[in-house]
C-alpha cells in the first residue's frame, strides 16, 4: 500500500510538472508575439537589443530555476524591461534602505541592477522629449555637442590600426542606438610612410560614413609613436562649432547614452550646472585620465593649449633627460601651492603620476590651472573649480555625486544604469569602475586586454563581438567574427604605437627640436656637480615575516652591514672614490609591516605597500591558477616592481636582503646618466665588465641587469633576470606596462623556445612565473634595446660555475654541451666566477656560499652534511668552498667595522658581546660559536644604539 501510494504521488507530481512546463512555453510565447509586434523593425534589421533579449532569459530562468508561477514570470518580464513584452510598467517603488540612505539615492540613479530602467524606454523618452526639455539642437537645426576620437599609424599594408576603428564604428553604433543627439567626428593620421593621399582607405571611409561620423585627415608627422598622437586628443579644443565636446579612447566601447553629461555641463536654463565646462576623471593612481574627457571648445582655449605645449617644450630643451620637471611639472608647483594632486587611492606633491609629462598632465594643467573651470570626478566623490584669487583656482563644491544629483533634482536627467558591469572590477580597488558615475557607463579596453587582439570572449569582450556582429551584416564588411583568431590573424598583434606615452619618445619630440648649440648646453649642465652628489636610491624589497630574513640575523644584522656597505662604497666616504650619494628605501609588503621596524632603524624609509596585482586579475588561465606556487613569494614577489613608479630618484639598485657592496659603481651611473656621445658617457661604457662584450650597446641604458645562467643548459633556452639585483632608472610607464604584460598572463607551462612568458622560453626555471622570468621576457623582447647584461663574476656574484660540468639542469648524456659556457657567448668564453679575485667583485649576492650568519663552513656535494638536512652545507658542486669562505669573511669583516666604528661612537661596551664567538675566528670574526645557525652572536646592542648608527652616516 505504501509502495503504491508512493507511486501515485510521483505520478501526480509529474503531471503537475507537465502542466507547469506548458504554462512557461505558453508565455513564453505570448511575449514572442508581442516582441515582434512592437519591435518588428529591429527583427528585420537583425538588432533586436541585447536588453530585450536578456530580459527574456533572466524571466524563464527564473521561472525554471525556482518553479515559480506565470504570475511570477510576467512580472520578472517587467521588471526586466518594461514595455518592450507590451505589458503595462509600473512604477518602480524605491527600496528604502534604513542602515545607508546613500542607497536609496543609487536605486533611484538607477544604482540595483533590479531597479534597472528599460534601456530602450529611455531611449524613446529622450527623442520624444520626455527626460528633460534640453535643447540639443542650435537654432538652425545643428548639433551643439559632439564625441571625438583619434586614430593614427593608418597604413594601407599595416592593418594593426583596424581594430580602433572598429570601436569607433561600435561606439558611434551604440550611442545611436540608444538615441544620441550628437555628432561624431574621428580625426585621423597616416602613417609617415603611407602611399594614401590625404584619405583614409575606401573601406574604412564607406563604414565611417555609414553611421554619420565626421572624418578630419591630420597631417603627417616626421615620426610616430604613442607620445605623438596622444596630444591629438586635445583637437577637440579648436571644435569651435560645438559647445561641449567628449573626448573617448578609440579602445572605448560605451555602455550607455552618456549625453546626460553634455546635459548636466550646458543646462538651458543659464542656472548653475552641476557640471563645470571642462571635466576630469580621477582614477586609482592618476588625477586626472584622459581615456575620457570632456571640453569646451574655443579659440582662447585652442591657443592657451598651443602656447601651453610650446613652453613646456622650450623649458624641456633645458632640462636633461627626460627633459621634464617633476616638481613644476607643465606649469604649476603642488609644492608652492600647498596642495597635492589627488587620485582615488594616491596624492603627491610632484608630477609624478602615469603620463605626467604627457596628456594626463597636460590636461589637468589645462583645466585645473589654466582654465580653472572644471569639474573633476575622484570616485564616487565630485569637485568644481573655478577662478579663485592670487591666479590659484578655487573649490566651490566637493561632495558625493550621486546624492549632489538627487539634492538639485536632477535624477530624471541620469540613463538607467548599465547592465553588467563587472569587466576590469575583480580587484577591490577597482570596484568604482563598476559602480561610481561616470566610470561605470563605459569600459575602457586598456593595454593589451583589445577584444580585436584576442578574438571572442566573455563578458564586455563577447559584448564587443555582439556589437562588430550587428555592423558586419548590416554593412556587409566580410568578417568572420566566430572564427576571429583563426581568419583574421592581422588584426591581433601589437598595436601601432604600443601602449604606453613613453618618456624616451616624449624626448625624441622635444630633441628634434633641439639645436646642435642647445644639447651641448644640456649635456654640459648635466654633468655632475661634485658639491651637489646625484643621489643613488638604494631599495630592498621585504615581502613576508616567517622566513629567514626576518629573524634578527637575516633583518637586523643583514639591513645594518648592507647599509655600511653602501657608506662605504659612497661619496659619503672619501675613501671609495665615489662621486655619488645615497639613500635607501624598503619596499614592505604590507602583510609584513610588523616585523619591518629593523628596516627603519637601519636607516631605510619604509613604503608600506599591497600587491600591483592580484592573483585574481590575471587572465591566463596557468598562470593565474600555479603563480602562488612560485618561489619564494610568487604574485607578492611583483611589489619589487615599485622601485620603477614610487621612488623619486632617477637611478635606483634594487636587491635583495642578503647583499653587500665592495667597489663603488660610478661607471655604471655615468652611462646612464650621460649621453653615448658625451666624453662621461663614452669613457663609463668603455669601463663596465660585460657579460659579453660583443653585444651592442643600446643607445640609451634603462636598465643593468645580470642574469641566472646556472639554471639553464648551453643554447637550450633562454636565462631568467636575477632578480636578487638590479640598476635601473625611474620609468613609471614601464612598471605599467610590466603590470599589464602580468595581467595579460600569456604563460605557457613547459621548458624551451616555446614555453613561459609569451611562448618565448622563459619558463620552467626556479622563479620564472615570477620576476626571474618575467625580467627576462622583457628587457628581451618587450624593450629589447634597453637594457645591458654585466658579468656575473663582477656584479651580483654568487660564486657559481657557468660551465656546464655539474647539477643545476645538468645532463651527462649530452656529450656535445659538457664543459661548454652557459652564458650564450658564441666564442665560448666565460670567466669561472668560482675563482674571481675578491678585489674585481663591485657586490656580492650570498646565496650559494651561503648567507654569513649561517656560519656555515663545510663543503660537500649536493649542499648538505651527511645525514643532515637540506642546506646543511655549502655545495661544491656549483662552488668552491674556499672561494665562498673568502665571501664570507669578506661580510663579517664589513660587520666587524660597523661594531668598532658604533663602539667608538657611543662607547657601549656591550657591542663586544657579539664579537666573542670562538669558532672558526680567521673566517667569521668571532660571529660564530659552532657551526650552523644556532653558532651565530648577533649584534650587540640595545635598540637605542642602533638607532643612533645613522650618526656614522651623515
Amino acid at each position: 500500500m505504501g509502495v503504491k501510494s508512493s507511486l501515485i504521488k510521483r505520478i501526480l507530481k509529474m503531471k503537475g510538472r507537465i502542466l507547469f512546463y506548458i504554462l512557461i512555453v505558453f508565455s513564453f510565447c505570448h511575449i514572442i508575439f508581442f516582441q515582434l509586434l512592437i519591435n518588428r523593425s529591429s527583427i528585420i534589421d537583425g538588432s533586436m537589443t541585447m536588453a530585450e533579449t536578456e530580459g527574456m532569459e533572466t524571466a524563464l530562468n527564473t521561472a525554471l530555476d525556482n518553479f515559480v508561477d506565470t504570475d511570477a514570470i510576467d512580472r520578472q518580464v517587467t521588471e526586466s524591461y518594461g514595455k518592450s513584452a507590451e505589458i503595462e510598467p509600473q512604477q518602480q517603488p524605491i527600496n528604502r534602505n534604513r542602515e545607508d540612505p546613500e542607497k536609496t539615492i543609487l536605486a533611484q540613479a538607477g544604482g540595483n541592477a533590479k531597479d534597472h530602467t528599460d534601456i530602450e524606454d529611455y531611449q524613446k523618452r529622450v527623442t520624444q522629449g520626455g527626460v528633460s526639455k534640453h535643447v540639443w539642437k542650435t537654432p538652425d537645426g545643428k548639433a551643439k555637442y559632439a564625441y571625438a576620437f583619434v586614430v593614427g599609424g593608418i597604413h594601407e599594408d599595416r592593418p594593426g590600426y583596424k581594430g580602433f576603428i572598429y570601436n569607433v564604428l561600435i561606439t558611434v553604433g551604440i550611442f545611436l542606438e540608444m538615441g544620441s543627439q550628437a555628432d561624431f567626428v574621428l580625426w585621423a593620421q597616416l602613417s609617415p610612410d603611407s602611399t594614401l593621399q590625404g584619405k583614409l582607405p575606401n573601406e574604412d571611409e564607406r563604414l565611417l560614413r555609414g553611421l554619420g561620423v565626421e572624418i578630419r585627415m591630420l597631417e603627417r608627422e616626421g615620426s610616430e609613436s604613442f607620445a605623438q598622437i596622444v596630444f591629438e586628443k586635445f583637437r577637440i579644443l579648436s571644435m569651435t562649432e560645438y559647445r561641449r565636446v567628449i573626448f573617448l579612447d578609440a579602445d572605448i566601447m560605451p555602455r550607455i547614452n552618456m549625453d546626460y553629461l553634455f546635459e548636466l555641463s550646458d543646462p538651458d536654463d543659464n542656472s548653475d550646472p552641476i557640471l563645470r565646462p571642462n571635466l576630469i576623471l580621477a582614477t586609482k593612481g592618476e588625477p586626472c585620465n584622459t581615456a575620457m574627457f570632456m571640453a569646451a571648445p574655443s579659440e582662447m582655449a585652442w591657443q592657451t593649449f598651443e602656447d601651453t605645449v610650446k613652453r613646456q617644450h622650450e623649458e624641456g630643451k633645458l632640462l636633461p633627460y627626460p627633459h621634464f620637471n617633476r616638481a613644476t611639472g607643465w606649469g604649476w608647483s603642488f609644492m608652492d601651492d600647498g596642495n597635492k594632486w589627488e587620485a582615488i587611492f594616491e596624492s603627491s606633491w610632484k608630477w609624478n603620476y602615469h603620463a605626467s609629462h604627457s596628456d594626463q598632465g597636460l590636461w589637468l594643467f589645462l583645466a585645473k590651472f589654466a582654465f580653472q573651470d572644471v569639474s573633476i570626478v575622484i570616485g564616487d566623490k565630485l569637485q568644481n573649480w573655478i577662478p579663485g584669487k592670487n591666479g590659484k583656482p578655487k573649490k566651490i563644491l566637493e561632495d558625493k555625486f550621486v546624492p549632489e544629483l538627487e539634492r538639485r533634482s536632477l535624477l530624471s536627467v541620469m540613463p538607467p544604469r548599465p547592465k553588467d558591469t563587472k569587466f576590469g572590477c575583480s580587484n577591490q580597488k577597482d570596484e568604482f569602475k563598476c559602480r561610481d558615475i561616470p566610470y561605470r557607463d563605459f569600459v575602457h579596453f586598456s593595454g593589451k586586454a583589445k577584444p580585436w587582439q584576442h578574438g571572442i570572449g566573455y563578458g564586455e569582450t563577447r559584448n564587443w563581438f555582439e556589437e562588430l556582429k550587428k555592423l558586419n551584416k548590416r554593412f556587409e564588411m566580410g568578417l568572420d567574427v566566430d572564427n576571429w583568431k583563426e581568419n583574421h590573424k592581422e588584426l591581433t598583434g601589437e598595436s601601432p604605437f604600443g601602449y604606453l606615452a613613453m618618456y624616451r619618445d616624449h624626448s625624441v619630440i622635444i630633441e628634434s627640436e633641439m639645436s646642435k648649440l642647445e644639447k651641448e648646453r644640456v649635456d654640459n649642465d648635466a654633468e655632475t656637480d661634485k658639491s651637489k652628489p646625484v643621489t643613488i636610491a638604494y631599495a630592498v624589497s621585504f615581502i613576508m615575516c616567517d622566513n629567514f630574513q626576518s629573524n634578527s640575523a637575516g633583518l637586523v644584522d643583514a639591513s645594518l652591514v648592507m647599509r655600511h656597505s653602501i657608506h662605504k662604497i659612497s661619496v659619503r666616504n672619501p675613501d671609495s672614490g665615489s662621486k655619488y650619494d645615497y639613500k635607501m628605501y624598503a619596499i614592505v609588503h604590507r602583510q609584513a609591516e610588523a616585523c619591518s621596524k629593523a628596516l627603519q632603524a637601519a636607516g631605510f624609509e619604509i613604503m608600506v605597500v599591497d600587491n600591483p596585482v592580484q592573483t585574481k586579475e590575471i587572465r591566463g588561465d596557468f598562470l593565474r591558477r600555479t603563480i602562488h606556487r612560485e618561489f619564494c613569494c610568487g604574485v607578492d614577489e611583483f611589489i619589487k616592481l615599485y622601485a620603477y613608479n614610487k621612488i623619486p630618484e632617477e637611478i635606483f639598485v634594487h636587491v635583495d636582503i642578503d647583499f653587500a657592496f665592495y667597489k663603488p659603481m660610478d661607471n655604471l651611473f655615468d652611462a646612464m646618466l650621460y649621453d653615448k656621445d658625451s666624453e662621461e658617457g663614452k669613457r663609463a661604457r668603455s669601463l663596465i665588465e660585460r657579460e659579453r662584450v660583443t653585444d651592442a650597446w643600446p643607445d640609451r641604458i634603462d636598465a643593468f641587469i645580470t642574469r641566472d645562467w646556472h639554471q639553464v643548459a648551453p643554447n637550450k633556452f633562454p636565462p631568467g633576470y636575477q632578480a636578487g639585483f638590479a640598476v635601473g632608472r625611474r620609468n613609471p610607464e614601464a612598471f605599467n606596462e610590466i603590470i599589464e604584460i602580468i595581467k595579460e598572463g600569456n604563460y605557457t607551462d613547459g621548458w624551451g623556445f616555446s614555453y613561459g612568458w609569451g611562448n618565448k622560453g622563459y619558463g620552467g626555471y626556479v622563479g620564472a612565473m615570477a620576476m626571474q622570468g618575467l625580467m627576462g621576457y622583457y628587457y628581451d623582447h618587450i624593450q629589447p634595446n634597453a637594457s645591458v647584461e654585466l658579468n656575473q663574476c663582477r656584479y651580483n656574484h654568487m660564486g657559481t660555475d657557468v660551465r656546464y660540468r655539474k647539477p643545476p639542469n645538468f645532463n651527462r648524456r649530452i656529450v656535445s654541451n659538457v664543459g661548454k659556457c652557459r652564458n650564450a657567448n658564441p666564442e665560448d668564453v666565460c670567466e669561472d666566477c668560482m675563482v674571481t679575485e675578491p678585489d674585481k667583485i663591485y657586490s656580492v649576492h650570498y646565496t650559494m656560499c651561503r648567507k654569513p650568519w649561517q656560519c656555515l663552513s663545510n663543503g660537500y656535494s649536493g649542499g648538505k652534511i651527511p645525514g643532515g638536512p637540506r642546506a646543511s652545507a655549502v655545495n661544491t658542486d656549483t662552488v668552491h668552498l674556499d672561494h665562498c669562505m673568502g665571501l664570507v669573511k669578506k661580510w663579517h669583516e664589513l660587520r666587524l667595522d660597523f661594531e668598532e666604528s658604533l663602539l667608538a661612537l657611543t662607547s657601549d661596551s656591550s657591542i663586544r658581546d657579539g664579537m666573542k664567538g670562538s669558532y672558526k675566528q680567521d673566517i667569521f670574526l668571532g660571529h660564530c660559536n659552532d657551526e650552523g645557525n644556532d653558532g651565530y652572536l648577533k649584534l650587540s646592542a640595545s635598540d637605542e644604539i642602533l638607532r643612533r648608527s645613522s650618526e656614522l652616516y651623515n
